[in-house]
């Protein structure tokens, strides 16, 4: 039997679908915060740890800095040309200010309390001299020599308290030779070039010959004695020499009107010869001063204003070794503070 009646298909059934829960969305909500407070505490510890490495690593590479560079002027002070030995050496400026003390290359002033068997408090290293700060805070301690450096220097300098002075009195240049000695108050040299307007200390300013400028403070040495002295006057002159004079002219000037009578001599072996030495001669002063962002380290060539070196440096202290045998053997027999030094020569 056939059946005609048509055939109607019934439509498919809708698949299902599902939607997320507010319970599930809370979940995933909760797990993904975990992870991301979990990351950023992964950030922000390895940033912290960046930072301090960093910092500490600035803090080691400034002071490796301060260190050689102080030690470069400790090893050269008191260099006096070929007669290096200070026993040798006769100054001859007229001026009796530490920062031409040429005769004594190397001495220091010792900040009271603290000395090595004396505790120096922290609050005393970020200390810095105040409006309440007194004459008493800087001045000598007559009965140890504690920082015998005279109050006005200091605060002049800025130096804060509780931290030593290293002073070093060393030579500028590797030095020149002399070519002719013209008489008792002056003397010729190789002129090795000119830089115009480049001795500023001058007014106005003139003409640096050879390296040297007038006022400079030189040492010359014939190996056997040294004088220090200040140029008077530079000239170039014919045959490409430079001539040199060291009269009692200038600021501070010189002792001797010619060196016939340097350091009170009377003696014609005090005159000097073609092929003895002149080096130029500066005083380096370390301390630890106000710096931009807090205690630095600072260091003050002669009478000019103090630089600072590096940052963060928040105390010196200094110990000398002190050669103390009768005929000295260039060895130290102690080390002491600047207050305990019998003789800063040795």
């Amino acid at each position: 039997m056939i059946n005609n009646k048509p055939r109607i298909n019934k439509p498919a059934a809708k698949a299902k679908t599902r939607g997320v829960t507010l319970v599930e969305l809370m979940i995933a909500i909760t797990i993904g915060s975990i992870i991301a407070i979990g990351i950023g505490s992964v950030y922000t510890s390895s940033k912290r740890s960046f930072k301090l490495q960093e910092e500490f690593s600035r803090m080691q590479e400034n002071g490796r800095f301060a260190m050689n560079y102080i030690a470069r002027f400790v090893r050269g002070a008191g260099y006096s040309g070929c007669a290096s030995g200070l026993s040798n050496m006769i100054n001859d400026i007229d001026s009796t200010g530490v920062e031409l003390m040429f005769q004594t290359g190397l001495e220091g002033y010792e900040a009271a309390g603290t000395a090595p068997n004396e505790t120096i408090a922290s609050g005393d290293l970020a200390e810095y001299p105040t409006a309440s700060s007194t004459a008493a805070d800087f001045t000598t301690n007559t009965s140890t020599g504690e920082v015998a450096i005279n109050s006005t220097t200091l605060t002049a300098l800025g130096v804060l308290p509780k931290s030593d002075i290293l002073i070093a009195r060393v030579a500028d240049d590797s030095g020149v030779e002399i070519t002719t000695n013209n008489g008792s108050a002056e003397f010729t040299i190789n002129w090795t070039g000119t830089e115009a307007n480049a001795c500023t200390q001058n007014n106005p300013d003139t003409d640096r010959l050879s390296d040297i400028c007038e006022n400079d403070f030189l040492v010359v040495s014939d190996c056997s004695k040294s004088i220090a002295f200040q140029v008077s006057s530079i000239t170039k002159i014919a045959g490409n020499l430079v001539k040199i004079t060291h009269t009692k002219s200038g600021s501070p000037g010189n002792k001797s009107a010619s060196w016939g009578a340097a350091g009170g001599k009377a003696d014609p072996g005090f005159d000097f010869v073609e092929g003895d030495e002149i080096v130029k001669v500066t005083t380096k002063f370390f301390y630890i001063g106000k710096g931009v962002s807090g205690p630095a380290l600072f260091l003050k060539t002669g009478t000019n204003t103090g630089t600072e070196l590096v940052e963060g440096v928040e105390n010196i202290q200094v110990l000398y070794g002190e050669d103390t045998d009768a005929t000295p053997d260039n060895v130290p027999d102690r080390y002491v503070p600047a207050n305990q030094v019998t003789d800063f020569g040795n």
